[in-house]
């Protein structure tokens, strides 16, 4: 069969018409959200970060230095 673009369409290919007219073979099931409990540790110093934290040779410590006074963090460090 040739559509309205002139184009060939296979026999038996229904034109779409809306999502409604697919069946759904089983309702979705949704995975349950969980959250992790909060570990936050607040400390005085950038100093007392390291202190907390068992940092070894070969490691790389990354951070966010475009926050507000970012320049003053990257001297701290």
């Amino acid at each position: 069969m040739i559509n309205s673009l002139n184009r060939f369409v296979p026999e038996g290919m229904k034109p779409f018409e809306k999502t409604d007219t697919f069946k759904k073979t089983k309702e979705r099931i949704l995975i349950p959200e969980v959250t992790a409990k909060s570990q936050a540790v607040s400390v005085a110093t950038v100093s007392d970060i390291f202190d907390l934290i068992p940092v070894k040779s070969g490691m790389t410590l990354s951070f966010h230095h475009h926050l507000r006074n970012g320049d003053g963090v990257m001297n701290m460090v």
